[in-house]
């Protein structure tokens, strides 16, 4: 009987089916990524090249305040003001930023090696980062709230510092509104 199941020409019959299915399946895969593709990917091309642009900027502004405090703190430090440590403030902020890094390094080392998760890695090191910077913020936000004459006895170095560590707690605030979420 041809319709029994040993029928070599409907074995047959089925496979090209199934091949014809599964090559359907993934001709409607393959167009529906191409759709999908060519919908997102020029927002998706902008949002990256404006998040580049971003952080940039960002960085150039940083290291724009960061040299003008620098210069300020060279330059003017033998004229007189009421918060004389406000003159250590760059040294303090550029030893932080490198003692941390090196630490956090290190934290990542140690727990790489013992396995922990990829998550939990980059936490902890953002954190062990981070924390210094900020208490090293306080303290320079903290001077230039206690001044009381520099701002008329030495300006330029009172308000270059003063727009370096502003510009400094706005990079944080802003990283901060971007990790969180992410966490």
């Amino acid at each position: 009987a041809p319709n029994e199941r040993s029928d070599p020409l409907l074995t047959r019959h089925q496979s090209r089916r199934q091949v014809n299915s599964a090559q359907v399946q993934d001709r409607l895969r393959r167009e529906a990524v191409q759709n999908i593709m060519g919908r997102f990917t020029l927002p998706a091309v902008l949002l990256c090249s404006m998040i580049v642009m971003v952080i940039s900027a960002g960085s150039i502004l940083m290291f724009f305040f960061f040299v003008r405090a620098l210069l300020a703190t060279f330059f003017y430090q033998n004229l007189p003001c009421d918060q004389p440590l406000l003159k250590c403030y760059v040294f303090v902020s550029l030893g932080t930023g490198t003692f941390t890094s090196r630490i956090s390094q290190a934290v990542v080392r140690r727990m790489q090696a013992e396995r922990m998760s990829t998550r939990t890695v980059w936490l902890c090191s953002t954190l062990v980062a981070m924390v210094p910077g900020w208490i090293t913020l306080v303290w320079g936000y903290s001077l230039i709230q206690k001044c009381e004459t520099c701002q008329k006895t030495n300006p330029d170095l009172f308000y270059d510092l003063q727009s370096y560590i502003r510009f400094q707690i706005l990079a944080s605030i802003t990283y901060l509104a971007v990790v969180v979420p992410m966490l």
